[in-house]
């Protein structure tokens, strides 16, 4: 084993797949995928979205921008999916415990 074998990994970490991060989120609200890339803005669907497209960019290592395209929105809204994510998960425990199951399950589920 070189050094470039263990170091390249450790600095280039693989990606989450969106299918996978997609796929439990949809599970864990129960919300069908096709609802979390339509156009709805029900707060239920909605919240469902903000965390996939948190999950994305924590755990998925996308873009603003490759997280916008993949569910029909613009970068800016990803933005905000974030932001708002991360303010429920630090305002409800209980939230962030169940959040940090779902990513588990997703860094999982990729490995």
């Amino acid at each position: 084993m070189t050094t470039r074998d263990w170091i390249i990994p450790t600095l280039c970490p693989t990606k989450v797949a969106m299918s996978a991060i997609v796929d439990e989120t949809s599970r864990a609200f129960g919300v069908p995928i096709e609802a979390m890339r339509s156009s709805s803005r029900s707060q239920e669907i909605a919240h469902a979205r903000q965390m996939a497209m948190h999950i994305a960019y924590i755990k998925g290592k996308r873009s603003y921008s490759q997280i916008g395209r993949f569910f029909g929105r613009d970068h800016t809204t990803v933005i905000h999916a974030i932001r708002a994510v991360d303010a429920r998960r630090a305002a409800d425990p209980d939230l962030d415990a169940a959040a940090r199951i779902l990513e588990s399950r997703i860094a999982g589920a990729s490995a």
